[in-house]
């Protein structure tokens, strides 16, 4: 029940009687409570693009009062609105700050005051926030005439889904009731199917998987069941469903479901070449181990970031389902990628994680680079990366914390920042080019160091940009010139993280005299420190080539000029070159049957010898169907044999995607 404004401003609009006004009639003015009810009804039918000038109107209107109850009703819902529209920040600033009038003012307002708290609640969700989000459920359900909300007993049970306890179970029990008192209509099919749906998860994550395929049976049933009409949550509640019969044993039927899901059934699968894709490191002090699984769901923006991300399924406790999504959250895809997704496809997707055992990885060959700019700049961002945003918030702060220092004055501060920006930013933009060109500028009269480093970050934006344009033929040739002119010669990092990238992607069979002249320059470049990851990466190459011609005295050597110990690769990643990709032998025949398409990134060590050890998956989409037939495929892999002494592992934690496409699609 909306309150009236009418009913909290006395008087609401009072026209005095006079003469003149008796014999003339004024224009019809809206009064506050036309305006309310308008704003109102548009907030309603979710048009809050309508809904704020007004809303603005009315805050402005010096007939109502600041901090009264009245301002504060227009404050809430403003900021529902601000929140809806996806300016968070502004959005709940107003939520907080009218709720404490509104909830003051007693039982009549708890409805405006759980909306209020229902906003902050999901708020706190998105951001992984158990305790902050369990608290404003709560809230809600404590107010006068509230404890029967199913949304808020429905959305307490999903923050406590993964706690273990049994608590989120019986909330569902509490909702159910609730439906069942709800005479027989859609409304009550529809409310009923949710609580279903809730409860399935919880069950799920409970190990009750026969529980939880009967309940997920029931949510589809009370949808509509299988039928060729495919909605967002017809799409979400099969998936529910083939997962829980999945777990369960029931394979058949679990694959029936999810072809109902158009899971596995996109003609291309772009989405499985981020430019970000990162998976939570295993860690036993939240107990996230190697075996433990999840199921992530997440939406992919226009932009290639990730809208929103929930974890759906997993084993563990709510310390590991919000690693898990946390992780998904920050994955990015260059935006022409995704452009090629159909956008129902990009609305919800779901994929199956794991851990991995590689502590984030080995670092690329320009880690090093990167790494030496952000320290520059460190002291001039003004902690602009706050904590848990992604790469694609840390560019877009960088960027505007540069304009801030250009503002002030400060242009070698500026351009620092601004080249701090590039090496954080994921997707490869034409307007990177724009930033890089103002860089150097701005950094015309600083040392060579940093005037090296932009110059070199130039060459290496330009190549990547003619990629993105399929213009990659003469790229090394290109990138060996570039790092040869004095612009970038004249610092030994950025020389040699150019000339590092340009043999990046070598896959003929011998290295050219160039390019085996050009890692001799990197491992006897004395202005390298000895250690220097760079060199590292160039004497193992080298030590690699003496071996596979029989020179084993030359490679030993080359080995020991390294300085690593047999076991280590470098301190940057060197991976050896992938000879043989595994046999399409391995398609699994029941995802063959019915015409599943996917992919899998496997994760293993590389033995001196070229050999896969211990393959196991950490992504795959769909989930649970192709995982067995990747890790079969893995063992089949053949690398570049890498010379070590003793022939010990040459790499730990590699990394390859495996996609599963059936020929007669494509």
């Amino acid at each position: 029940m909306r309150a009236r404004l009418c009913d909290l401003i006395l008087p609401c609009l009072v026209l005095i009687a006079s003469p003149a006004m008796a014999e003339t009639t004024p224009p019809a003015v809206p009064t506050l409570q036309a305006d309310f009810d308008a704003a109102s009804a548009a907030v309603d039918q979710g048009h809050c693009t309508e809904a704020e000038p007004i809303f603005a109107r009315l805050a402005a209107d010096p007939r109502v009062k600041p901090g009264s109850l009245p301002a504060a009703m227009i404050t809430l819902r403003r900021g529902l609105c601000r929140i809806a529209t996806g300016d968070v920040a502004q959005g709940e600033a107003w939520v907080r700050a009218g709720l404490p009038v509104v909830e003051a003012a007693g039982p009549t307002m708890a409805p405006d005051a759980a909306l209020g708290w229902l906003a902050l609640a999901r708020l706190e969700m998105s951001r992984y926030d158990h305790d902050d989000a369990a608290a404003a459920y709560r809230h809600v359900l404590a107010l006068p005439g509230q404890g029967d909300r199913v949304d808020a007993l429905t959305g307490l049970a999903m923050v406590t889904g993964f706690d273990g306890d049994g608590a989120a179970l019986a909330l569902t029990d509490r909702a159910q009731a609730i439906v069942d008192a709800v005479p027989n209509g859609h409304a009550r099919t529809r409310s009923e199917a949710g609580v279903r749906t809730v409860r399935a998860r919880i069950l799920m994550n409970m190990g009750r998987y026969d529980d939880a395929a009967k309940e997920a049976e029931k949510a589809l049933t009370l949808s509509g069941g299988l039928t060729t009409r495919v909605t967002l949550n017809d799409v979400s509640l099969r998936s529910d469903a083939a997962q829980a019969a999945l777990l369960a044993g029931r394979r058949d039927r679990a694959r029936e479901l999810l072809a109902f899901t158009g899971a596995g059934r996109i003609a291309e699968s772009p989405f499985a070449s981020a430019r970000v894709m990162r998976v939570p490191d295993c860690d036993e002090e939240i107990g996230l181990r190697p075996d433990d699984s999840a199921v992530v769901e997440f939406t992919i923006r226009d932009d290639g970031s990730v809208g929103n991300a929930q974890t759906v399924f997993t084993r563990g406790n709510y310390a590991i389902a919000r690693a898990f999504a946390r992780a998904v959250r920050g994955w990015v895809w260059q935006p022409e990628s995704v452009a090629r997704l159909p956008p129902f496809y990009r609305a919800l997707i779901r994929v199956e994680l794991h851990c991995t055992r590689s502590g984030g990885g080995l670092p690329g060959v320009a880690t090093p680079f990167f790494k030496r700019i952000r320290q520059w700049a460190a002291p001039l961002t003004d902690n602009a990366r706050q904590p848990g945003m992604t790469d694609l918030g840390a560019a877009d702060a960088l960027r505007q914390r540069a304009g801030a220092l250009e503002s002030a004055g400060d242009r070698i501060g500026a351009g620092t920042v601004l080249l701090a920006a590039l090496t954080v930013d994921p997707v490869i933009r034409p307007g990177q080019q724009t930033d890089i060109d103002h860089a150097i500028a701005l950094l015309a009269d600083a040392d060579m160091p940093r005037r090296a480093s932009a110059a070199a970050m130039r060459a290496m934006i330009l190549d990547h940009l003619a990629g993105l344009r399929g213009q990659s033929d003469g790229r090394e040739v290109s990138l060996l010139d570039a790092a040869d002119t004095p612009a970038i010669a004249g610092d030994a990092l950025a020389q040699g993280t150019v000339r590092l990238e340009a043999l990046r992607d070598h896959w003929r069979h011998r290295y050219s005299p160039r390019e085996i002249a050009v890692l001799h320059q990197i491992a006897d470049d004395a202005r390298l420190d000895g250690a220097s990851p760079l060199r590292q990466v160039a004497l193992l190459r080298l030590a690699g080539l003496a071996a596979s011609d029989g020179h084993l005295d030359e490679a030993q050597a080359l080995f020991g000029r390294t300085g690593l110990a047999e076991e280590q690769c470098a301190l940057v990643g060197d991976i050896p070159r992938l000879r043989y990709g595994g046999s399409d032998n391995d398609y699994p025949v029941d995802a063959l049957r019915m015409g599943f398409e996917g992919w899998v990134r496997e994760e293993f060590d590389i033995a001196a010898n070229g050999h896969p050890v211990a393959p196991r998956t950490i992504i795959a989409y769909p989930p649970f169907v192709f995982v067995d037939g990747a890790t079969a495929m893995a063992r089949d892999f053949r690398y570049d044999a890498s010379f070590r002494p003793s022939g010990k592992l040459a790499c730990s934690a590699r990394a390859e995607t495996i996609n599963f496409h059936i020929p007669s699609n494509h």
